[in-house]
């Protein structure tokens, strides 16, 4: 087999690998998630984003606690908010909505305002509505344990989707917290 050939069936071996970790934690085995996230260690970097988003929908259908999964796992995550291709953005704002769920399952309440804040940014930056959607409605379900600071986020972000609707409107500017109607002077 030449070179080409046995990288595929190094992939593919690899492939197996993270199947068999990703089935074993389905099938309820929390233990398995350490050597799970040592594996990502030797693993390439698209393999990490969807182990944490298994890892975490794990958690949650099988209420696990994960904290120390989590800090494990920092140094892959550290670079998720970074990601620039759809799909990978898509699966972040899956992974920050399922963060969200689990830091609230907790009473986490700011960790998960958090998360939810960095899932409805990327759900504008990419235009998804469902979790756009999601993320609102949670939000506002606990907006009261908000910070000055989250809320400060959460209303910059609605300033920015306004500015950009309003932006393509023939006559109608926002700016300063205001909109202003530019009409044209008619005589009649």
């Amino acid at each position: 087999m030449d070179k080409d050939g046995l990288e595929v069936v190094e992939n593919f071996k690899l492939l197996a690998k993270l199947n068999q970790y990703e089935l074993t934690m389905f099938e309820g085995n929390k233990h398995i998630i350490p050597e799970y996230i040592r594996f990502l260690g030797i693993s390439p970097e698209d393999d990490w984003l969807p182990a944490h988003v298994s890892i975490v929908e794990a958690a949650l259908q099988y209420g696990w606690d994960i904290d120390n999964e989590l800090a494990a796992m920092s140094q892959y995550s550290a670079a998720f908010p970074e990601l620039e291709d759809y799909g990978n953005i898509f699966q972040f704002i899956d992974y920050s909505y399922h963060l969200a769920l689990y830091h609230l399952r907790k009473d986490k309440f700011v960790d998960a305002l958090n998360c939810l804040l960095q899932a409805l940014e990327s759900s504008i930056k990419i235009e998804n509505g469902k979790y756009f959607k999601r993320c609102i409605a949670l939000f506002e379900a606990f907006r009261g344990f908000a910070t000055p600071s989250q809320l400060d986020s959460y209303a910059l972000l609605f300033k920015k989707i306004l500015e950009g609707e309003l932006k393509n409107e023939k006559g109608i500017s926002y700016f300063d917290n205001r909109i202003k109607f530019n009409h044209p002077h008619t005589t009649h």
